[in-house]
């Protein structure tokens, strides 16, 4: 289970499963940076609205209206 309860109100997060894969679903609203604390997890991208997303899970800052999800290992 991945904990995202604690994500900031801009934001929106949550986790979703279906056929032995856990997805991570991570929205920000806001139109500003914010910073947020993911899960540490291997993953990989599905979909993004920016070319990148963050390397790695854990502290990432989000760019203004950056959502993306991704397949948890």
């Amino acid at each position: 289970m991945v904990d995202v309860s604690a994500v900031p109100a801009p934001i929106v997060a949550y986790t979703r499963n279906w056929q032995q894969t856990q997805w991570l679903i991570c929205a920000n609203f806001a139109d500003t940076l914010i910073t947020v604390d993911l899960p540490k997890r291997a993953s990989e991208l599905i979909i993004s609205n920016y070319q990148d997303y963050p390397e790695q899970l854990g502290r990432v800052v989000l760019r203004p209206y950056e959502a993306f999800i991704l397949a948890l290992s």
